[in-house]
């Protein structure tokens, strides 16, 4: 009887270790790819805005953006892009993304910020 004991608490433990380990490595796995995707996007749009007129960049800058960002987007998570800041010129944009992963065994919820500014060089 106390073996009966001693192997379902250890069954229960590692079974209880493993749930974890999968929330944690779905976890970073959403995060990775959200940050690496908001990363090379942001880039692409600051480049993208650097041969724009200065007059007209804050209103292209979301859209230009959110255009970079759904190439690389995961099709099962769903994103909230907002524009937290923006200046003209010199140029730089902050973002933030939330996602949300529904799709897998466990509601995952990421917040991801960046912020980039361009940098002149005047040598």
């Amino acid at each position: 009887m106390k073996g009966i004991v001693m192997a379902s608490g250890l069954i229960s433990l590692s079974m209880g270790v493993s749930f974890g380990l999968m929330f944690y490595i779905s976890h970073e796995q959403l995060r990775q790819a959200t940050v690496f995707s908001l990363k090379q996007s942001l880039s692409e749009t600051m480049i993208e805005l650097d041969t724009l007129d200065p007059s007209i960049r804050e209103d292209q800058a979301l859209s230009l953006f959110i255009d970079n960002f759904t190439l690389r987007k995961l099709s099962s998570v769903q994103y909230t892009v907002d524009l937290m800041g923006f200046n003209a010129d010199p140029l730089a944009m902050r973002i933030r993304i939330q996602a949300i992963d529904q799709g897998s065994a466990f509601d995952v919820n990421i917040m991801v910020e960046e912020t980039m500014i361009e940098v002149s060089d005047e040598n």
